[in-house]
């Protein structure tokens, strides 16, 4: 009996070692949760008014961290965090235009693809480790100005009254005239690579932001709509550490 305890304990014991020994293997993997280079992106919007031409732009900043290789919805690719706030184009007695940190279908990670979408056409969360860190040293050294494709522009929205944050309602790219007026027109959304600070003073345009609402825009903690109160929460405005 004490010999067959003595085996199991043995067993577990070699066990524990070898799964232990394969935790460190995994931890020294290359490039395995390792964060890759950090670069930031200017996005402006263009709307034409019967005042002129209206922009605003953000600065917004994409961390991205090879993910771990174990199984799951992000083995072998990569983790992108972003830092920053929607685009606020200002068009006077018409209201503020916001272009959310999230696509025109809700997709939350839009924001940290954009500019390698944009400026090279490719998708940076494919390939090995360092094919992906080879892609945002590309990415980086790009200095030309690009235009978002219509079809991967990030979700526009507006506010009947920007002190009440239920009152969000979406805008058609095709046809801002629908939701400010006549006369106003989507002209371009552009991305640039650049080196200036992550903007920041969004609340100072929503001042119920990060204070009178938790979880979703109405104030729910489940979401799923069909208001976009329900669908939309704070990090599709701003988003950071």
């Amino acid at each position: 009996m004490m010999r067959h305890i003595s085996y199991r304990r043995a067993v577990g014991r070699r066990q524990f070692i070898g799964f232990a020994g394969a935790l460190t293997m995994f931890s020294f993997l290359p490039g395995c949760g390792r964060r890759l280079p950090t670069y930031r992106y200017r996005m402006t919007v263009e709307v034409e008014t019967p005042e002129g031409l209206k922009t605003g732009s953000s600065v917004i900043e994409v961390r991205t961290t090879n993910s771990p290789a174990f199984p799951g919805p992000e083995a072998g690719g990569t983790r992108t965090r972003v830092k920053g706030e929607a685009v606020i184009v200002d068009l006077g007695e018409a209201g503020l235009l916001f272009a959310l940190l999230r696509g025109q279908s809700g997709d939350v990670d839009a924001a940290g693809f954009y500019a390698a979408d944009t400026l090279l056409g490719i998708r940076m969360n494919t390939g090995s480790a360092e094919d992906r860190r080879e892609k945002i040293r590309r990415l980086m050294a790009v200095e030309r100005k690009g235009e978002i494709r219509p079809n991967r522009y990030p979700m526009l929205v507006r506010f009947r009254d920007i002190d009440d944050p239920t009152t969000v309602e979406r805008v058609d790219p095709d046809n801002l005239a629908a939701s400010f007026g006549e006369g106003y027109r989507l002209r371009r959304i552009t991305v640039a690579i650049t080196d200036d600070r992550v903007s920041e003073g969004i609340e100072e345009r929503l001042d119920w932001l990060g204070t009178t609402v938790t979880g979703y825009l109405d104030g729910a903690f489940s979401g799923g709509g069909p208001e976009l109160s329900n669908i939309l929460d704070t990090t599709a405005f701003r988003r950071g550490d």
